[in-house]
């Protein structure tokens, strides 16, 4: 591999390339799009919108996603007082991911929103005909930290707050959870919801 690599350097033009713009946090989502070549103020709406547009959830302009985690948060009697232990709970399997979304998605049905499957710890949550404005923080810059003064703040923290705080009720008791924790693995024991977006706008 590193003659290849050698040969590219020696007969192309190596340099330093910035592919997180002014203005953007950096992250993949936008490191990724700006390398390929996506005007980011125009186009990007969150990180949210590209997990919905992966996994092809049809979204109407009016609509706002979020990133939902699964996490292992340690175990306090309220989520206040928490530790973000891990932001993928040991990069759960896609099995028990399923198992642990399908607990609790009845309860997201029931406050008027729809929480969608993805892969492994990644979901999403989308909110039908909502405003955005939420302040939220992505798991993994806390990892070890407490997550107090980085909870849902802004549009639709109540919502947001209640599904994670009834979700943990909910998965730390989980089967699955148990199994995990037998097993010396850090449990899916709460979601967090991060990357508020609306439907991205990408050709």
């Amino acid at each position: 591999c590193k003659p290849s690599i050698d040969r590219v350097a020696a007969l192309g033009r190596s340099g330093m390339l910035a592919t997180v713009p002014a203005g953007f946090a950096p992250g993949s989502e936008i490191a990724n799009l700006s390398v390929l070549g996506y005007d980011l103020p125009k186009v990007f709406e969150g990180r949210g919108s590209l997990e919905a547009a992966s996994m092809g959830i049809p979204l109407a302009p009016e609509d706002v996603t979020y990133r939902c985690n699964l996490v292992t948060l340690s175990d306090a009697d309220n989520i206040e007082n928490a530790v973000m232990i891990d932001y993928s709970a040991d990069d759960i399997s896609n099995e028990e991911a399923h198992e642990l979304i399908a607990r609790i998605a009845p309860l997201y049905a029931a406050a008027g929103c729809e929480l969608h499957a993805g892969f492994r710890y990644r979901h999403c949550l989308v909110l039908r005909a909502a405003a955005s404005g939420a302040e939220l923080t992505p798991p993994h810059d806390i990892t070890g930290k407490p997550v107090a003064g980085h909870l849902p703040e802004g549009e639709n923290r109540a919502l947001l707050l209640s599904l994670m705080e009834r979700s943990r009720e909910i998965l730390r008791k989980h089967p699955v959870n148990q199994k995990r924790i037998e097993a010396g693995l850090h449990p899916a024991n709460s979601v967090w919801f991060w990357g508020e977006g609306r439907r991205p706008a990408l050709t």
